[in-house]
């Protein structure tokens, strides 16, 4: 936890704000990659950084604040994790010098596949070949074989290349070596109660703890636990739940383009319907996913925003694609109820970009006129779409105001698959049921 987490973001910070120590045979002068250097740079970079964070759903553990205000803080490990690994790709691009800029992503792009609770063996060469080659030009572009910069190759750098090869061996670090020793850690040392004998009472708890965890491995159904449905909504199997708020009559579709594509989405199950048949039904707000996400609405989220309320920003998901809903809703077809999901989809990840950032960025543009309805269990996870600032040859361009304001990059939730393992759900928040619309 703390390689990724702490180490390695310190040194990328601190290269990127030249406070890493220059010797007096170097010169800051020198250090192209000193992008944040310059306060105004370091405190606009900061205002980014907030702003981002409003388009981050709640389930994403803690957000990371403002760096310029609060890197010394208390920033806590899971804030430095998706700032570097999650914002960074997208923010950094505009003011990067290029070379330096792939080359960040390589170190990106290797460490999302290390923190992945599941990893294929056919991802441990491909994720191996990245670090490697972020060491190697590490020693390049910023050290330069110079010996004032020797101090610029800490441990942590050299760690890196060793990180797959471990997983390869004993798995991915998640299960062994990363918070899973922290949290037992934080376990037993709330745990204590006597604190003349610490350490007797330390031996104790552990003892504990073991026979604990033989009785769970005997008699697994121990580790069950029912799940929790909230009041009023509907468990729709396989872990996926629709939750309320919920329009309390059905209503007709106005809007054309939505209509088209529900009578799309029935043709293509065999079900097709007179064409002048106008659907009807009523709205749903929420969808808790097997991940423990919640999967809100524009349909309520839009007008939140409109008033100036918090927002979740939890309406972007995923499943081969990227999209914003706009409403949950269901049928009955063919004498089952389906449950489905209205649409405005993102356009297919840009290509160019994806193969030069080795896969750490994926940029999409929205397509707020254009509707699609999908089974509402083909939804995965909750992502972030954050803004993508322009680069200087972009805002030169004829669509540059178009772009500025429908291009996003995608963030996802680091490690989200280890915290479904530990069995965290997102705050369902049932106050929102009162939301209920007339």
């Amino acid at each position: 936890m703390h390689h990724f987490a702490l180490n390695i973001p310190d040194l990328i910070i601190s290269l990127l704000r030249g406070t890493i120590l220059c010797e007096k045979t170097d010169s800051r002068t020198l250090w192209d990659w000193a992008c944040l250097l310059a306060k105004e740079a370091w405190e606009k970079h900061g205002e980014l950084v907030e702003k981002a964070a409003l388009y981050l759903p709640g389930s994403f553990d803690r957000l990371p604040r403002n760096p310029a205000e609060k890197l010394t803080s208390g920033y806590k490990a899971s804030e430095f994790t998706l700032y570097v690994y999650g914002l960074l790709p997208g923010l950094l691009r505009h003011v990067l010098p290029e070379k330096y800029y792939i080359h960040f992503c390589k170190l990106v792009a290797g460490v999302r596949i290390a923190m992945q609770h599941q990893i294929e063996v056919s991802q441990i060469m491909p994720g191996h070949t990245l670090l490697v080659q972020y060491v190697e030009d590490f020693e390049l572009l910023y050290y330069q074989r110079r010996v004032d910069r020797l101090h610029f190759i800490r441990p942590c750098l050299h760690i890196l290349v060793h990180v797959f090869p471990g997983i390869h061996r004993g798995g991915p670090g998640s299960g062994h070596s990363q918070y899973t020793i922290e949290n037992y850690i934080g376990n037993i040392t709330r745990e204590m109660k006597q604190h003349v004998t610490p350490y007797s009472n330390l031996a104790e708890r552990a003892l504990r703890r073991c026979q604990s965890i033989a009785l769970q491995a005997i008699y697994p159904d121990l580790l069950e636990k029912p799940v929790e449905i909230p009041v009023y909504a509907i468990d729709i199997g396989d872990g996926y739940v629709l939750m309320r708020a919920r329009e309390r009559t059905a209503r007709e579709v106005q809007n054309r383009s939505e209509s088209l594509a529900i009578h799309k989405f029935l043709a293509d199950i065999n079900c097709p319907v007179n064409p002048s048949w106008v659907p009807w039904f009523k709205k749903w707000a929420r969808l808790r996913l097997p991940t423990g996400q919640i999967a809100r609405t524009a349909w309520k989220e839009c007008p939140w925003e409109a008033a100036r309320r918090d927002v979740r920003r939890a309406r972007m998901l995923k499943d081969n694609s990227f999209a914003q809903v706009e409403y949950f809703f269901e049928f009955r077809i063919n004498q089952e109820d389906t449950r489905m999901v209205m649409l405005s989809p993102f356009t297919e990840v840009d290509q160019a970009i994806l193969q030069a950032t080795s896969g750490a960025l994926l940029v999409c543009t929205h397509q707020p006129q254009r509707r699609v309805v999908r089974n509402a269990k083909d939804i995965v996870s909750v992502v972030a779409m954050v803004p993508l600032p322009l680069t200087s040859a972009e805002a030169q361009r004829p669509d540059a105001d178009a772009l500025r304001k429908g291009r996003f990059f995608v963030v996802e939730k680091p490690g989200l698959s280890f915290t479904s393992m530990r069995g965290e759900e997102e705050d369902s928040n049932d106050s929102e049921e009162d939301d209920d619309s007339p």
